[in-house]
């Protein structure tokens, strides 16, 4: 039996993730002549998605409301070492056309469905030169979705689903200084990553009365690719900073993710 992962659990976990990050980069593993700094921030991405399992189990989906895939960010740096843990929520509504046999009538679905996403990030960083780093990336997601369902009989049903995912991934980051004192930079990450979808919990109401399901265990797995790039700054005389750029994921299911990244953050 797969085991739900709440949004209160996923929140859970990115407190701890935060706490291991600082344990471990204030341990005496650490000299004391490392150089620590924190950086604090928000990291916002502009796009649209789809969720894998439905598109793996054929369900089209079309016209797709862009959303704001946004949330803050936490970096805590040794010297060469470094951890971020992530925390981004979304919520979005899109079109999607769906024809089904059901167990209790047959219908053809063609509105609106509402998701809400939650995603942690925690990545462990290394810096090879001051312009190359490569990192390591765990990945826990959430997905809720409700639709609602107008049958050929004028009833209604609410149909909601839970997709929880794990994901792990490898990239490197490379960073250019403008040259002479500029404060501006040029900034590009490129990696992959596993992604395990699961389908967990579904409920059904039928005219506003739940109705028993049977829970059906389904997943999928899939290798994404995906490429950042952009433009940054930081503030002369001050410890704050800006970047804007670009992002693609791409996979097998997925369809392709592209769309408008800012962030925000200040070093201490």
């Amino acid at each position: 039996m797969p085991i739900r992962v709440s949004s209160s659990a996923l929140r859970s976990h990115a407190v701890v993730a935060a706490l291991v990050g600082i344990v471990f980069l204030a341990s005496p593993v650490h000299r004391a002549d490392a150089q620590f700094r924190a950086t604090i921030g928000t990291k916002a991405w502009y796009t649209t998605w789809n969720i894998p399992l439905r598109q793996s189990q054929g369900i089209e989906l079309s016209n797709l409301t862009p959303a704001l895939l946004a949330g803050p960010y936490l970096n805590l740096r040794f010297g060469k070492v470094a951890a971020t843990v992530m925390y981004s929520t979304a919520l979005v509504t899109y079109h999607g056309t769906e024809r089904s046999d059901g167990m209790f009538y047959d219908f053809a679905f063609d509105g609106k469905i509402h998701v809400d996403r939650q995603d942690i990030n925690v990545f462990l960083n290394y810096t090879v030169t001051p312009e190359v780093t490569v990192f390591a990336n765990v990945k826990l997601l959430s997905y809720t979705m409700r639709e609602a369902v107008a049958t050929i009989y004028e009833h209604q049903l609410l149909f909601t689903q839970d997709f929880n995912g794990t994901g792990f991934g490898l990239g490197a980051q490379f960073t250019v200084p403008f040259s002479g004192s500029s404060p501006l930079y040029s900034f590009m990450s490129t990696g992959a990553f596993t992604n395990t979808v699961k389908q967990e919990n579904m409920t059904l109401e039928l005219d506003k009365v739940p109705v028993p399901l049977e829970q059906e265990a389904d997943s999928n797995t899939e290798l994404l690719y995906f490429l950042d790039a952009g433009l940054g700054m930081r503030f002369p005389d001050t410890k704050l900073g800006v970047a804007i750029g670009l992002r693609v994921e791409n996979g097998v299911d997925t369809k392709t993710a592209i769309g408008p990244t800012a962030n925000i953050f200040y070093t201490f």
